[in-house]
């Protein structure tokens, strides 16, 4: 997004086939630890009977003496999940986990070297996931054969996936804030407006947040890594907005809603901001999407309509099922031929 980033870059190599995966994320944290064991592990079909770590902080709870390592919480609870066995390799040693520590650099390389410049995180992981691919379809001179020949000749020795992937999330619970927000890791996200000054549970994940509310889902944010960033949906505030409805032209709200949305306010109820209000109200009572609101404004510029109100659009969606059943292709004057062709034929047997 023309700002320069750090991200974590998680990677696996397997032992005999030097079948590579990897992985960008924002943050090295127990959510990230675990996403980015589940996408390998469905990516190879599989789960590895041992797995070798390093001593990252997110596997390792602290060191025991010299060499013994006590693992974390959720190293410990996905190792039960997936079942498999895992062990640290010894400080400074990178020896220890053979061509997985090489793997890091090169495909940081291969991948970043020439292309260092993406719109998101989702567009530098797509590049880092075309990039390995044609590695590992690479031949390697010493077996004669890719590294993706070779996984499938590893995968019978693979333990089978769970029927059900681990869920890769936190809970905690939260107050929401007078400004209809809660806030988590520095960061403010709105929830709808009647929970002000009440507990919500939220699921947290590297990359996105569920908020609960009484065992009910209540909305997802995608998850910010900014500070003291205050990121708004629109239809958490209309029942305020509907009161203030001056408040709209400014609010940060709007600035943060769908650019469709933006572009149907500024186009048609700049200067009626309390009517936009009601199509708010009127789109979520109507769980219409905002690309049906804007094939409905199309539908009625080709009738003819220059002045686009709700009551038109309105009648649009209320009255579109009558009006496809009006004849079509001349039938009605089909029909009255008809008639008159036969009134005729009466005058002439007279």
């Amino acid at each position: 997004g023309g700002i320069k980033r750090v991200y974590q870059l998680a990677v696996f190599t397997m032992a005999w086939s030097n079948y590579r995966y990897a992985y960008l994320y924002n943050k090295q944290h127990t959510q990230s630890f675990h996403q980015s064991h589940v996408r390998f592990f469905e990516h190879i079909a599989g789960v590895p009977g041992q797995l070798v770590y390093d001593n990252m902080r997110v596997a390792v709870k602290r060191f025991v003496g010299r060499t013994e390592k006590e693992a974390t919480q959720g190293l410990l609870s996905m190792s039960m999940y997936y079942q498999f066995a895992f062990r640290f390799c010894n400080v400074r040693k990178g020896n220890e986990k053979g061509h997985v520590e090489r793997s890091v650099e090169y495909i940081r390389r291969k991948a970043f070297c020439l292309v260092d410049e993406f719109d998101d995180l989702a567009s530098a992981n797509s590049h880092l996931l075309k990039i390995v691919g044609a590695l590992n379809e690479k031949e390697q001179l010493q077996k004669g054969a890719s590294a993706t020949e070779q996984l499938k000749q590893e995968r019978p020795y693979l333990g089978l996936c769970p029927a059900t992937p681990m869920e890769c999330a936190t809970i905690v619970n939260l107050r929401v804030d007078k400004y209809s927000t809660i806030c988590m890791a520095q960061n403010h996200y709105s929830v709808p407006e009647a929970l002000v000054g009440k507990m919500v549970q939220v699921k947290v994940y590297a990359e996105h947040l569920l908020v609960y509310y009484n065992n009910q889902a209540l909305c997802t944010h995608q998850r910010h890594y900014t500070n003291f960033g205050w990121y708004l949906n629109l239809g958490h505030y209309l029942d305020t907005l509907k009161t203030k409805p001056g408040a709209l032209k400014g609010a940060q709200a709007l600035e943060q809603a769908d650019l469709e949305l933006k572009a149907i306010y500024r186009k048609y109820f700049q200067e009626r901001s309390r009517e936009f209000i009601e199509l708010l109200h009127y789109q979520r009572a109507k769980q219409l999407s905002t690309l049906e609101l804007k094939e409905v404004i199309h539908q009625l510029h080709q009738l003819g309509c220059k002045d686009i109100t709700l009551d038109k659009i309105k009648v649009r969606l209320e009255n579109a099922p009558l009006m496809e059943q009006v004849p079509k292709d001349g039938q009605i004057e089909k029909l009255a031929k008809a008639q008159l062709q036969q009134l005729a034929n009466l005058f002439q047997q007279n």
